[in-house]
C-alpha cells in the first residue's frame, strides 16, 4: 500500500511540474501573440461593441434621446436648487441638495449604459438612483433635525469602513492606518453616539427617532422598507427588487445570464430613472417654501432666493413635463419590443 501511495505522490509531483512548464511556456506565447496583435484584437473587440451600440440604438434611439433631455433638464433644475445656497439656511436643505445632484450623476451612468446596450448594467446604477429619491423625498417630510442626523451619520460609516479596513488590511494588502486617525474617528464616533443615542449607531440610525413619530407602534432597528413606506415609495418595491438581481450574485441573474436573456430591456431602466428624478426634484421642490420662510430679513439677499427660486420653479415644470412624455414614449416602444417577443416565441 505505502508504495502505491508513492507512486501515486511521485506521479503528483511530476504532473504539477508538467503542466507549470507547459502553462509557464505556452502561456507566455500566448500573450505575446496577443500583444503582437493588439491593435487586431482591441479593433475586433470595438467592432463588436459598436454593433452592439448601434442594435440598441436602432430600437430605442426616439426614447432614449428624450430621456436625455429628461436628464439635462433634471441637471439644471439641480443646478438652480444649488444656487439657492440651501447651506445657509439648514442642514436639510444641504443634505437634498447633496442627494440631488448625485442622482442626476447616476441617471447620466445609466443613460451611457443604456447607449451602449448594457441594460441589466443600467437597472443596477438605477438601484443606487432610487435609493437616493427615497432618502431625500423622507428628508424633505422630516423635521430639520432629521437631515443634521443623516449628514452625522456619516462619522458612523467612517468608522465601520476604517475599522474593516484596519482588521483585513494585511490580507487585502493595503497599509495599515495611523492609529492616530483611527483614534480621532473613533473620539468623533462616540461624542454623537452620546449626542443622539445609542441608537444612532445603526445601519439607519438616523432615521429611528422620525420613524417612531410616523410609526409609534414600530420595534427594532430601522430597515431601508421602513423608510421607503414613510416617503409613499412602497409602490416601487417590486422594480426596486429585480434590479437588486442585476447586483447581487442571485439564481435569477445567474439563470437569465446562461440563457442569454437581459434582465430587462432598454425601457425599464429607462423609465425608472426618470420617475426617480422626479422624486428628487419633488423632494427639492417641498423644500422651497421653507427656503423662503428662512429667507433673510436683507432686501437684497431676499431678492436673490425669489429670482432663484422662480428659476427652479420654471426648470421644474419643464423638467416633469418632458419626463412624462419621455415614459411615455419609452413605454411604448416598450410594447412593441414586448409584442415582438411574445410572436417570435
Amino acid at each position: 500500500m505505502k508504495a502505491k501511495s508513492d507512486v501515486m505522490a511521485q506521479a503528483k509531483r511530476r504532473l504539477r511540474a508538467a503542466l507549470s512548464e507547459t502553462v509557464t511556456v505556452e502561456g507566455s506565447q500566448a500573450v505575446q501573440r496577443v500583444m503582437d496583435n493588439r491593435r487586431e484584437v482591441i479593433a475586433t473587440w470595438r467592432k463588436h461593441m459598436k454593433t452592439r451600440a448601434c442594435n440598441t440604438t436602432e430600437i430605442w434611439k426616439s426614447g432614449l434621446e428624450l430621456m436625455e433631455l429628461a436628464v439635462t433638464q433634471a441637471a439644471c433644475c439641480s443646478e438652480q436648487f444649488d444656487s439657492m445656497r440651501p447651506e445657509r439656511f439648514h442642514a436639510n436643505f444641504t443634505a437634498i441638495s447633496r442627494l440631488f445632484s448625485e442622482a442626476v450623476n447616476i441617471a447620466s451612468e445609466v443613460l451611457l449604459l443604456l447607449r451602449n446596450g448594457f441594460a441589466s448594467g443600467a437597472h443596477a446604477r438605477w438601484r443606487s438612483l432610487y435609493e437616493r429619491a427615497v432618502i431625500a423625498l423622507f428628508l424633505a417630510h422630516s423635521v430639520d433635525s432629521t437631515s443634521k442626523k443623516f449628514l452625522d451619520h456619516e462619522i458612523v460609516k467612517n468608522y465601520e469602513l476604517l475599522s474593516e479596513a484596519q482588521r483585513f488590511c494585511s490580507m487585502t494588502g493595503l497599509k495599515p492606518l495611523p492609529a492616530a486617525r483611527l483614534q480621532k474617528c473613533m473620539n468623533a464616533l462616540e461624542r454623537v453616539v452620546q449626542r443622539y443615542g445609542s441608537d444612532f449607531a445603526g445601519k439607519y440610525g438616523w432615521a429611528k427617532t422620525a420613524l417612531a413619530k410616523r410609526f409609534p407602534a414600530r420595534k427594532g432597528g430601522v430597515t431601508f422598507d421602513e423608510i421607503t413606506r414613510a416617503c409613499g415609495l412602497e409602490f416601487m418595491k417590486s422594480p426596486y427588487g429585480l434590479a437588486s438581481h442585476a447586483v447581487h450574485a442571485t439564481p435569477v441573474s445567474v439563470r437569465a445570464w446562461a440563457e442569454s436573456e437581459g434582465l430587462v430591456t432598454s425601457g425599464e431602466p429607462a423609465v425608472m430613472t426618470i420617475l426617480s428624478l422626479i422624486h428628487c426634484t419633488d423632494a427639492a421642490h417641498i423644500c422651497v417654501p421653507r427656503l423662503m420662510r428662512r429667507a433673510p430679513e436683507n432686501v437684497d439677499a431676499l431678492m436673490e432666493l425669489i429670482d432663484a427660486s422662480v428659476r427652479f420653479s420654471v426648470a421644474l415644470h419643464a423638467f416633469q413635463t418632458i419626463a412624462f412624455k419621455a415614459i411615455d414614449i419609452l413605454n411604448s416602444i416598450d410594447d412593441v419590443e414586448n409584442r415582438s417577443r411574445d410572436s417570435e416565441a
